[in-house]
């Protein structure tokens, strides 16, 4: 008689799931529905997150106890140096990659813009100011233009490009699309 033992790994990250899901909200952008710019942006960022995540776990043993404690930036050069790569944040695609986390943070962690006037103007000018609004717009309306909602979107696919491969153990399509590894083998018993 056999045994069969059992060893596997199981895993899943959600990565190609979020991937998916930004590039589904990306497209629609694209097509004119512009009020999709703020998820793009925090879709970036959880990408990012959850690659720089996947790697750290692949990586440390104590991914689970840290990674929660500390900026994104921090999560890197944890990951990069155990690794034995250095993580410059100062060049292209990390500095934006940082940055994407200041605009998700501002996003997530909304703070109302509050303004002011306080002046004496004419009823011409009060009906003028009325008709027009002018009022109070947050910074980040006018901050996240088309430009920059694709710089974000091409920095998150760029991040993960260039970094798949050194930091997921050379087989990044594997540990961020879920899976398993192991199997079964047969064990011959002795039977007396």
């Amino acid at each position: 008689m056999n045994h069969i033992r059992h060893e596997e790994t199981s895993y899943d990250s959600l990565f190609r799931d979020i991937e998916q899901n930004l590039e589904t909200i990306y497209e629609l952008w694209t097509e004119g529905n512009t009020s999709l710019r703020f998820s793009i942006a925090i879709l970036c960022a959880v990408k990012l997150e959850a690659f720089i995540n996947i790697a750290g776990k692949l990586k440390r043993e104590d991914w689970d106890s840290r990674e929660r404690k500390v900026s994104f930036e921090e999560k890197c050069r944890m990951v990069f140096i155990t690794s034995g790569l250095a993580f410059d944040h100062s060049v292209e695609p990390n500095k934006s990659a940082i940055q994407m986390f200041q605009i998700r943070n501002a996003l997530v962690h909304p703070k109302m813009k509050l303004d002011r006037i306080r002046e004496h103007i004419s009823n011409y000018e009060y009906e003028r100011r009325s008709n027009a609004f002018s009022g109070v717009s947050h910074p980040l309306r006018s901050e996240l233009t088309p430009e920059q909602i694709t710089h974000l979107k091409c920095t998150s696919d760029a991040f993960v490009s260039e970094w798949g491969p050194k930091l997921l153990d050379g087989t990044p399509d594997c540990w961020l699309g879920g899976g398993s590894t192991g199997g079964f083998t047969y064990e011959p018993t002795d039977e007396g």
